[in-house]
């Protein structure tokens, strides 16, 4: 899932970037994995989870030292992502991790993933160049 065009040229959010695309696409790949393994995607939900609280975090602190302008219109963005996700997951979990509200999570995440790298994390990156 990861492309270079992914890039926005602040590495520890690059690197963080990269980890989070390949999160995702782990997920999808237990997706098209059969048997479905809930297992594996119990795993890499979990896994993301958690790292996207790093990695919003990390974001917010680099924004909040460059003073960047549209901090908390970002942090906004981030909140309403986690909530998403936590909604999402909760389907999950009540549907015993069946594989149709496991898609939704992943291509939701997937998504909001790549037109936010391209769209928001490049808006931050323009600014710390300034």
């Amino acid at each position: 899932m990861w492309e270079k065009r992914y890039q926005i040229g602040i590495v520890q959010i690059d690197q963080q970037h990269k980890q989070l695309f390949g999160a995702v696409e782990n997920l999808l790949k237990a997706l098209n994995t059969a048997p479905w393994d809930k297992a594996q995607a119990k795993k890499a939900v979990d896994y993301l989870k958690s790292f996207i609280v790093i990695h919003f975090g990390t974001e917010e602190i680099i924004q909040q030292e460059m003073g960047f302008a549209e901090a908390e219109i970002h942090r906004e963005m981030h909140r309403k992502l986690i909530d998403r996700l936590h909604q999402l997951e909760l389907d999950l979990i009540r549907s015993s991790y069946d594989i149709i509200p496991a898609r939704r999570l992943a291509n939701t995440l997937a998504s909001w993933l790549m037109y936010h790298v391209i769209r928001e994390d490049r808006k931050m990156a323009a600014a710390g160049e300034e």
